[in-house]
């Protein structure tokens, strides 16, 4: 019961699978199909000056509030249910021949969005629904996408201990088609705006992965090592066109966005029991990395080549058998994706601006690790130190274009990020002598923008989406040997949404809420093949926003019957 929208949205997901083994072969089959509608993802408005424009016009309906940086708006409408449905066939296949294990994997999936009932919540004099003010917030939109990943590996011993890994993936999107009529059907003005097809087709990727190792290098039990080589390719290929809204016919290309990125990497870590006591372990990933093809808005984006090492370092003290601690200090790098490079595109109510200069992510990172076993459970306190230079960041806003919402998503790079923080775990089961199993964690994060030649003024700012506070409880009790319930507390502090920290403003639109919420579940096994569950999240209909609305209560039922 939000704004406008005071309805319930249902979803339902069916799973089958089959298992066997026969003789050296083994085979995995499965069906997943989810079919769900959501509750709406976006609210328009208008500034409140707008209203009288509206007043004077005879059109009733909006709603007065505020935006997420506390402006006072109306809200005029909303994007609706999203009916999305998804089928993913997948068959995994294994032989063994003798110490040599061969696998396959072939998954395919059907994917279709649908948006097609937008709230406007405009009415005119007559009664009518009004489309005069922001109609391009309510077009109407579709997606339908099929993607095919393949793969194939082998594993097996080379003797001496040592064992082996390959695998090699291969992941290609068959259609992937948006189509977005420009203005809602229903209003009169539809088929004077030309609408849009994206087509993502001819994206995808593959991977090669290829490991080595041994749990005792040089017939010595207290080394290790691992070794390996990775390989990824990537290619983005994004073509929009203009198309009639009424007939679906083209009529004009768009800016096309593609571009390949690439990866080769090597990779070593080797360990060392130094004694019962101490553990060392030391790693090494060197990788390279190039761009090529890149064009954004009939602009054609130079080649570019990087290359880096990341060094690792781990040293973990064991005084007994109830007490670890461990430090570890890493320098990781993080090429930038081909989105974030080359995807560029530009509709009346969406806008996605990359950067083709990006540079990779480099980061330093701290760890220290206390862990301390008790009887049924574990307690560990975790600190953390890490500073990020370069760090890609998706900013993504809305603002208000002559009466039309507008989203902007962009790909920025900050200078250098400092993160600091502490997480507490505590797992127990027969908590207090009793048959209830407990699972707590809690962390502290501050994460600041430290260094931003580009905007200064958002040095010192948190970073957006990072709450400060996380808990997390759950707690579980076995009524008898086929039920047990369950109920779990979640709880986040409030956060920044963009980079700037002006969204102070709580439960609107746009703002990043703190949360707290209740969820229980209760199993009950009916026999050896059948089960049944049922939970509720959000017991108390918490309302609280991640730029959209978390959901509010929702209520599950799950049935479960294997032979």
């Amino acid at each position: 019961d939000v704004l406008g929208t005071d309805s319930s949205f249902n979803g339902n997901k069916l799973f089958l699978s089959y298992e066997d083994r026969i003789g050296s072969a083994s085979i995995f089959a499965s069906y997943n199909r989810l079919k769900n509608d959501s509750q709406p993802m976006t609210n328009y408005y208008l500034n409140a000056s707008e209203a009288q424009v509206l007043d004077a016009a005879g059109v009733t309906g909006y709603i007065e509030g505020k935006d997420d940086s506390g402006d006072e708006v109306i809200y005029i409408g909303d994007s609706g249910a999203e009916n999305s449905a998804t089928d993913l066939y997948k068959l995994k296949l294994g032989y063994d021949l003798g110490e040599v294990q061969l696998r396959g994997t072939i998954a395919y999936e059907e994917r279709t969005r649908e948006v097609f009932d937008k709230n406007n919540y405009l009415v005119d004099a007559s009664g009518e629904t009004y489309y005069g003010a922001g109609n391009s917030n309510f077009d109407e939109r579709s997606q339908q996408r099929n993607s095919l990943l393949l793969g194939v590996g082998i594993s097996g011993t080379l003797g001496s201990g040592w064992i082996y890994d390959v695998y090699a993936t291969d992941f290609e999107i068959i259609k992937d088609d948006e189509i977005r009529s420009g203005l809602n059907p229903d209003d009169p003005d539809f088929g004077s705006r030309s609408g849009r097809l994206t087509d993502s087709g001819d994206t995808g990727w593959n991977t090669l992965d290829i490991k080595l190792g041994t749990e005792n290098l040089f017939d010595n039990d207290a080394m290790r090592l691992s070794v390996g080589y990775f390989m990824d390719d990537y290619t983005l290929n994004i073509d929009p066109s203009n198309i009639d809204a009424v007939s679906g016919e083209f009529v004009s290309e768009r800016s096309d966005s593609r571009g390949n990125t690439s990866t080769q990497a090597l990779f070593a870590q080797w360990g060392l029991a130094m004694n019962s006591q101490w553990d060392l372990a030391l790693g090494l990933r060197y990788e390279d990395w190039e761009t090529s093809d890149g064009l954004y808005n009939d602009t054609v984006a130079p080649s570019r080549s990087k290359s880096g090492a990341s060094p690792k370092f781990s040293l973990a003290y064991m005084p007994n058998d109830n007490w670890t601690v461990r430090y570890s200090l890493a320098k990781a790098l993080r090429f930038p994706l081909s989105e974030e490079l080359y995807r560029n595109e530009e509709a009346t109510t969406s806008f996605i601006v990359s950067d083709a200069s990006l540079a990779p992510e480099d980061g330093v990172f701290h760890n220290l690790t206390i862990d301390r076993e008790i009887d049924g459970g574990l307690v560990r306190v975790n600190l953390f130190y890490d500073v990020v230079s370069d760090t890609i960041y998706n900013q993504t806003g809305t603002i208000n274009d002559g009466g039309t919402n507008v989203s902007v998503s962009t790909f920025l790079a900050i200078d250098e990020v400092e993160t600091k923080g502490i997480e507490l775990v505590y797992n127990q089961n027969e908590w207090l002598g009793t048959k209830a199993s407990l699972r707590f964690n809690t962390s502290y994060i501050d994460a600041t923008i430290t260094e931003n030649s580009a905007n200064t003024d958002i040095e010192g700012n948190d970073v957006p989406r990072v709450p400060a506070w996380r808990a997390n409880l759950m707690l579980s009790y076995s009524v008898t040997q086929s039920v047990d319930l369950s109920t779990s507390f979640r709880y986040a502090s409030d956060s920044f949404g963009d980079l700037d920290n002006t969204d102070t403003e709580s439960q609107v639109y746009g703002a990043i809420d703190r949360y707290f919420f209740v969820n229980a579940k209760a199993n009950w096994q009916l026999n050896d093949h059948a089960s049944l569950s049922f939970g509720v999240d959000n017991i108390f209909d918490e309302l609280a926003y991640v730029a959209h609305p978390w959901p509010s209560r929702t209520f599950y039922l799950e049935g479960k019957y294997s032979f």
